[in-house]
């Protein structure tokens, strides 16, 4: 597999604006020499949280509007595999002392969802966090005393039969506090809901020094 490591400098007071260089993450190699480990650095050192290492994800930082640390978010999407796609999400709590206990993720009503699982730090499948799905939003919820806590990172999947288009992804906070109930994330998800992109198809033939448009006489 792929590895990285990660370093958190924390400074007792500093305010949440001021923490997006307190994270950094690098890729390293580990390997047993039939002695013991041992482990070294290389590649590209990136600020952040290391999900900024996962190629092909999409990542969101968000916190609850108060003093109370951040969450990242991630998800990539593959497929289709027999009319599947495959939805991996991460959740990593940066700095949040109130924790994530609910994970949300819009889908369509008419969607089919299977294959969902889930994986923490621990092999305890008593404190696993439980999938359901009711109408347009899947849930994956808390198990005992599991919340994702402070510099913590969760991950989630399953398939759908839907493909991925944008919309917003939500973290219950586990614990009250100051600041919102939830924290919410741009994303990809099964929504159902039409997405438009926009891709570089490469430079112009010519110089444009004006702008164009075309008047329609109703909408």
């Amino acid at each position: 597999g792929n590895f990285f490591g990660q370093v958190h400098l924390v400074i007792q007071g500093e305010p949440v604006q001021n923490r997006g260089n307190n994270i950094m993450s690098r890729p390293c190699t580990i390997a047993w020499d039939g002695t013991r480990w041992n482990a070294s650095i290389g590649g590209t050192a990136l600020e952040g949280s290391v999900l900024n290492q996962w190629s092909g994800a999409t990542v969101d930082v968000a916190g609850n509007g108060q003093d109370d640390g951040r969450f990242a978010v991630g998800v990539k999407v593959t497929g289709p595999v027999g009319g599947l796609w495959h939805y991996e999400f991460a959740v990593h709590n940066l700095d949040n002392s109130r924790g994530g206990g609910v994970l949300r993720i819009p889908v369509d009503p008419g969607a089919t969802v299977t294959n969902a699982g889930f994986r923490d730090l621990d092999v305890d499948p008593i404190n696993d966090w439980t999938f359901a799905r009711i109408g347009n939003e899947i849930t994956f919820s808390a198990g005992a005393q599991n919340a994702v806590e402070w510099n913590t990172l969760y991950n989630f999947w399953f398939d759908c039969s839907v493909a991925p288009s944008f919309g917003i992804v939500t973290v219950d906070q586990a614990r009250p506090g100051p600041g919102g109930l939830g924290i919410a994330f741009n994303s990809e998800v099964p929504s159902g809901i039409p997405s438009a992109r926009v891709q570089s198809v490469g430079g112009s033939c010519g110089e444009c020094a004006n702008s164009f448009y075309e008047l329609f006489p109703s909408s």
